[in-house]
Formats: structure tokens, C-alpha cells, sequence
């Protein structure tokens, strides 16, 4: 189990995508916070995830002016999530956050984080109501909220409107290391392992270049992976729905057959092909969902790293 630091009190962070014009901005800020908070005690780690900008060429330059920077290169795109769990098996701090690096996680928010554990939290997660957010994103955002609440076995896994900035101790940290799922989500993973926690409502900032690198595709993607690692109620679901509809096309069957067949053949030949084409869908539905599982196992039988580091500075 990997031990702290004693000269490091506080390690920030935070994966890197597509954010070269960002990361001097991001550093200023970081660093005005941090020299108040914790004075030559704390490390920033910036985790660039295979970005196809110029973002590692930017950190290797500004290194000599940040020397509490380390930056870590993967060899490839491997996801925020494997490379915020790079960050951490990194770290040397007694206390650690995460934050993304766009600047909508805003540094200024860091010393509420830091005075609130002191009530005695290993974890404090955060929270932005007022998430600044196209109308159609964040409408797909609450729905599938409500439809992962439903599906997955403890709600608590999931809490609406959630920012990734996070501070937690090495104990937690630890705990996150232990964990070997390729599959991760680390806000999931995070309450999964039930340490005290609680929440802290922060004000979210504006982004400080471009615009988010999910794509619809992707967000799609996201959220079929949050709900298939934490859950298999998705499978339970399906088979509950299948019996119901199996049940209905039964008795919808037997009506038609019997009242309309004398005078109504055609319709009741539409009627039931139009059954049929529904339930022979969700067959396939359903074949997929055990289909994502299947593959989940093989991914994990591989027992390939979550990530591979190419390069370190600092």
C-alpha cells in the first residue's frame, strides 16, 4: 500500500485533453490557491491523456517555471477516467483532488474543500446545480439521471448535477488503487467505497477554451458503460419486460383472432406482424444488453493495465 509523502500535505489532479491553451492558465490559478493553502507542500499532476494538440510540448516548456509540476504522458488516448486513476497511483499527498482541467472545476473552490474536511470527511464530492449546459444536453442529462437511478442497486452511487472536482485522503486513495476494473468511473467507484463523505455545493466557471471533446456519440457511450459497471439489474429488467410483453401479445393475439378474423383478415395480419416485428426487437434489445456484459467479462479477463505511461517530467 502506497504511503504519503511527508513533505507533500496536498497533490492536485487533473487529466489533460485537448487543453494546450489552457494549462498556463490553469497552473496560474492553481498555484495562487495552493501557496495560500498549503505552502511548498503540495504537487500538481497533470495526467495528459494522448491529446492530438500540442498540450504535452506546453507542459514540457512550462515545467521549469512550475517545479511543483509533474506531468505524466500516456502512450495513448486511454479515457479520463484511466487517467485520472494514473494521477492518483502518482501521487505523493496526504490529501488529494481531482478537477478537470477546463476551468469549469474552478481553483478558487479548492479552500472550501479543504476547510470542510476538517468535520472529519475523507471524501468531499461537490456539486453545481446551476451547470451551464445546451438545453439538450443537459435535458438528456436529467433523463438519464433518473433512468441510472432506477437501474442501478444503491442510488447513492449517483447524485445529480456532480463535478468531478473531489478531495479525498490516502486512505481513500488507496482503496481506489485496489480496485483492478478496467471499467471505472471514478465518481462510482468513490461512493462505492462508503467512506464518510459529503457534498459541497460550488459554483461551476466558464470554460476556458473550445468546448466539451464528448461528443453525443460518446456521451451515449458514457453513460451505457455507467450504468453496465455498477449494475446488472439492466439484465433483470429486460427479462421482466420481455415476459410482460410475451403475456400481452398473447391475450392481443386471442382478441383479435377471435372477434375480427370473419371480417377483418387484413387487419388482424397487420396487427399481429406489427407485434411480431416489436417482440423480435426487443430480443435483439435484449441479446445486445447480454452482449455488453459478455464483453465486459472478456475485457477483464485480458488483465491489461488501465493505462501505460509513456513520458514524466517534473
Amino acid at each position: 500500500m502506497k504511503e504519503s509523502n511527508s513533505n507533500i500535505v496536498l497533490s492536485v489532479i487533473s487529466p489533460i485533453y485537448l487543453a494546450e491553451k489552457i494549462i498556463p492558465e490553469l497552473l496560474r490559478q492553481l498555484v495562487q490557491e495552493l501557496e495560500v493553502l498549503t505552502p511548498n507542500a503540495y504537487e500538481i499532476i497533470l495526467v495528459e491523456d494522448g491529446s492530438p494538440d500540442q498540450s504535452w510540448e506546453v507542459m514540457e516548456k512550462i515545467q521549469q517555471q512550475y517545479p511543483q509540476l509533474r506531468g505524466i504522458k500516456l502512450s495513448r488516448n486511454f479515457g479520463q477516467h484511466p487517467a485520472i486513476t494514473a494521477g492518483i497511483a502518482a501521487a505523493k499527498g496526504t490529501w488529494l483532488i481531482v478537477m478537470d482541467c477546463d476551468l469549469q472545476d474552478r481553483p478558487s473552490e479548492i479552500p472550501k474543500l479543504w476547510k470542510k474536511k476538517e468535520e472529519g470527511f475523507a471524501i468531499v464530492f461537490t456539486r453545481s446545480p446551476k451547470i451551464k449546459q445546451k438545453s439538450t444536453r443537459k435535458w438528456m442529462a436529467n433523463v438519464y439521471g433518473k433512468v441510472y437511478q432506477q437501474l442501478i442497486a444503491d442510488k447513492a452511487y449517483y447524485q445529480p448535477h456532480s463535478r468531478n472536482l473531489t478531495l479525498f485522503n490516502r486512505q481513500v486513495a488507496n482503496a481506489f488503487l485496489n480496485l483492478k476494473d478496467q471499467d471505472r468511473h471514478f465518481l462510482m467507484v468513490l461512493r462505492w467505497l462508503g467512506f464518510k463523505n459529503t457534498t459541497l455545493e460550488v459554483a461551476m466557471g466558464e470554460r476556458g477554451e473550445g468546448s466539451s471533446s464528448y461528443t453525443f456519440r460518446k456521451l451515449v457511450l458514457l453513460g451505457i458503460s455507467g450504468i453496465t459497471s455498477q449494475s446488472v439489474r439492466l439484465l433483470y429488467t429486460a427479462i421482466l419486460l420481455g415476459g410482460g410483453l410475451m403475456i400481452l401479445s398473447v391475450i392481443i393475439g386471442l382478441i383479435l383472432m377471435i372477434n375480427y378474423i370473419s371480417n377483418h383478415a387484413f387487419s388482424v395480419i397487420l396487427c399481429i406482424s406489427s407485434i411480431l416485428f416489436f417482440c423480435t426487437s426487443l430480443v435483439l434489445i435484449t441479446i445486445g444488453i447480454s452482449s455488453i456484459y459478455i464483453g465486459k467479462i472478456y475485457e477483464e479477463s485480458k488483465k491489461r493495465p488501465i493505462y501505460i505511461i509513456e513520458k514524466e517530467i517534473g
